[in-house]
């Protein structure tokens, strides 16, 4: 979610005892940190994935559990 709230900015960095003030638009500080802006929907499909594994490995081993004591 870093891409929806930076990519619009823009961000200006300075440093203790430096008279210079660096700005950037937010899409420039994303690709230097690695993060792509163009890769926003393919990361939210990896993350909804994501999510519905992990609650179909619950259900699994919630079923799984309950098949358990009943035998």
């Amino acid at each position: 979610m870093v891409i929806n709230e930076l990519r619009s900015l823009y961000l200006y960095f300075t440093a203790p005892n430096v008279s210079i003030t660096v700005s950037m638009k937010g899409t420039v500080f994303l690709d230097i940190i690695g993060v792509k802006a163009r890769m926003m929907l393919p990361d939210i499909a990896i993350l909804v994935a994501m999510w519905a594994g992990c609650c179909a490995l619950l259900c699994f081993v919630m079923h799984w559990r309950n098949g358990r004591r009943r035998a």
